[in-house]
This record gives structure tokens, C-alpha cells and sequence, in this order.
């Protein structure tokens, strides 16, 4: 009884510094960490630790939790495998992108209907720009995948490559070292700049609004 509490009460208080430092190390650290067998073998407990931590913050009952921990499951061994078969990369790809998708939408939905700002909203609301780049990095991977030559002007399919990109995208940044070949890649990145920029616009607008209906709730 006293574990179920604590799982209950975690769901409804969910800890978010956790989870934006394990994605922070999923975007940062693999230039440095692929160059040995303990620096890949770091990567992937970080990638198994995105997903736990992602698993219960996506939830809000136990049924929901084991059903995320079974989908979170599968996307992980399918990461683990997909080095030796493709197809089983390309099914990798489909649910991380399903997985971290659902991720991102239970973020927005938690900042939206948070009554006060404080540190874990910040940390949400940070965890879910780069949930929205990650993404982003999956959708330009399934495509330059599916695009019978290339859908970007890279010379091979470097996953970190299409991160760096996805980032430069919604940050609006734009360098100019990767941009998309084919007429459908094209579209998704406008798609992908426009969310980015509608998601610092609109969250970023909530957050300072709520914080600014606390604070003048405390003042008087």
C-alpha cells in the first residue's frame, strides 16, 4: 500500500529535473561517447533511462503505467537490435516516434493545466522544446529513409546529423550546412519550424500568464 501511494502521489507530482537532464545528455553527449564500446554502451543506458522516466510521466493511473513501461519496452529492445536488421530499424523509428510524441503531448497538456509556476513547470516546459526537436529529428529520419534518393544533402544517414538539424530548425537558426533536397522534406521542415516557433510563442505565454495570476494572487 505504502508503494502504491507513493507511485499515486508521483503521478499527479511529477519531477521533471530528472527527465530534462537525462534528454539533455541524449542530445549532447553521443559526439563524444561513440568513440568506444563504454561510451555506446553509456548511450544506450541514457536512451533506457529517457524512456523509464518518460514511461511515468506519461501516465496517470498504474494501468496506463504498465502499458507505457510495455510500449517503452519494446522501442528500447528494438533500439538495442536495430543495428543488425533494418526492418527493425525502420520499426524502431516508428514507435520512438509514437513513444516520444506521446511524451511531448502529455507535457503540453501538464504545462496547460498547471495552476502555479515554479521550477518543475520550467523544467517541463524545457523538457518538452527538446521532446519537440527529437521528434522532429525522427519524422526527417523516416523521410530521408522512404525518399527514393535523398531527402537531405548529407552523405550518409547519420542520425545525429538530422538532430543537429531538427534543433537548427525550430530554433530557427537555419546554417545552411544541412537543408532539404526533395519537395517533401521541404514541407515537413516549414511544418517543424512553424511548431517550434509556435511553441515558444503560445507556452512560453502561458507560463509567464500563470506566473503573473500567482503572483498578483500572492500580492493581494
Amino acid at each position: 500500500m505504502k508503494i502504491k501511494k507513493v507511485v499515486t502521489t508521483y503521478f499527479y507530482n511529477p519531477n521533471y529535473a530528472y527527465f530534462l537532464a537525462s534528454l539533455v545528455l541524449l542530445i549532447l553527449l553521443p559526439p563524444f561517447i561513440f568513440k568506444s564500446f563504454l561510451g555506446i554502451l553509456s548511450f544506450k543506458i541514457i536512451y533506457g533511462i529517457v524512456l523509464f522516466l518518460g514511461s511515468f510521466h506519461i501516465t496517470q493511473n498504474l494501468k496506463q503505467l504498465l502499458l507505457s513501461v510495455i510500449l517503452s519496452a519494446l522501442v528500447y529492445l528494438s533500439f538495442l537490435l536495430n543495428i543488425e536488421s533494418y526492418t527493425l530499424g525502420v520499426y524502431s523509428l516508428f514507435l520512438s516516434t509514437a513513444l516520444f510524441t506521446l511524451f511531448l503531448i502529455h507535457l503540453i497538456k501538464y504545462i496547460i493545466s498547471m495552476k502555479k509556476v515554479n521550477a518543475n513547470s520550467l523544467f517541463a516546459c524545457i523538457s518538452g522544446y527538446i521532446l519537440l526537436g527529437i521528434v522532429a529529428s525522427f519524422l526527417f529520419t523516416l523521410l530521408n529513409l522512404f525518399t527514393e534518393n535523398t531527402a537531405f544533402n548529407i552523405a550518409s544517414e547519420n542520425f545525429y546529423d538530422l538532430l543537429y538539424f531538427s534543433f537548427t530548425t525550430i530554433t530557427s537558426v537555419g546554417y545552411g550546412d544541412i537543408v532539404p533536397v526533395s519537395q517533401l522534406a521541404k514541407s515537413v521542415t516549414i511544418l517543424v519550424s512553424v511548431l517550434g516557433q509556435i511553441y515558444l510563442t503560445f507556452l512560453v505565454a502561458i507560463i509567464i500568464g500563470k506566473y503573473l495570476v500567482t503572483e498578483t494572487k500572492e500580492t493581494y
